[in-house]
């Protein structure tokens, strides 16, 4: 709830919420995720799925 009254207020987001700001790992998101191919490895799961 309150980040959509932030986001509707036009009032910063808290940084402990924010995974990605303007493109690229924020907050939560920097210190949980690493920035790289988000799809990678689609296709060999795909392959597996296969079999």
């Amino acid at each position: 709830r309150e980040i959509l009254e932030c986001w509707f207020d036009g009032r910063p987001i808290r940084e402990e919420y924010l995974i990605v700001d303007r493109g690229t790992l924020a907050g939560a998101g920097a210190h949980s995720y690493s920035a790289g191919d988000a799809t990678g490895g689609s296709d060999e799961a795909a392959r597996f799925k296969d079999r």
